[in-house]
């Protein structure tokens, strides 16, 4: 049992008057943290550890400690996981999304074209799946300020089978905004074939 130990001289462990308290707070709602910090407590005293008085003085005195200590845990939950990640990323991020407007495919390949981002950019990833929406696949490539169309392949793609692609552009990071989706569908020969929005 995790409140009660056998001692020698000691009562019976399973008619400790903690577990007697601990079946009499089964509706109060701090009950498990107080009867954790009492136990710790009352544990350094071997006099104390089945005195019934000693516990409910404590299990009266504790609970509004196990109050503070769960409004601190609720606290540090709420606050702090915001505070670091609002502080972790000052970067800019990309002002629009790139435009992906043609696609060359073949049997295995894909080779995407889109305009680029140039306010603030360090790379681009490309997702991919096997329908609208889908991005079970994903690339990240780095790729700093361009003035031309920006052309990536990607391989290792499925004979006859209709991908969906999006680009966005990162800026460290901060991400970018998506492109509008254009698919295309891979053939069973290597010939190419182009798909253009």
């Amino acid at each position: 049992m995790l409140f009660s130990r056998e001692r020698s001289g000691s009562r019976n462990p399973y008619q400790s008057p903690l577990l007697e308290i601990s079946r009499q707070a089964r509706n109060d709602i701090y009950a498990p943290v107080t009867l954790i910090i009492i136990k710790m407590w009352v544990d350094l005293d071997c006099d104390l550890c089945h005195n019934e008085i000693t516990y409910k003085f404590y299990y009266k005195h504790m609970k509004s400690l196990s109050f503070l200590i769960i409004l601190l845990l609720i606290s540090l939950w709420l606050f702090i996981p915001k505070s670091i990640s609002a502080a972790q990323c000052l970067a800019t991020k990309p002002d629009h999304a790139p435009d992906l407007f043609q696609i060359d495919i073949n049997k295995g390949s894909a080779t995407l074209y889109f305009t680029p981002v140039n306010n603030a950019v360090t790379n681009y990833t490309i997702v991919y799946g096997l329908s609208r929406g889908d991005e079970r696949w994903g690339i990240s490539f780095p790729y700093g300020v361009y003035h031309g169309v920006i052309n990536y392949t990607v391989n290792h793609l499925s004979p006859n089978t209709r991908y969906y692609f999006r680009v966005r552009a990162d800026n460290g990071c901060r991400q970018g905004f998506w492109s509008d989706t254009l698919s295309a569908r891979t053939n069973w020969h290597f010939k190419m074939y182009t798909r253009v929005k």
